[in-house]
């Protein structure tokens, strides 16, 4: 269903968002 693969992105995005908060960038 789209609105459950929508709520899992949204969950992904924000999982990676605190990865990301958690380790200074790399670029």
């Amino acid at each position: 269903m789209f609105f459950s693969r929508a709520a899992l992105t949204l969950q992904n995005l924000s999982v990676l968002q605190m990865a990301a908060a958690q380790q200074p960038e790399r670029q």
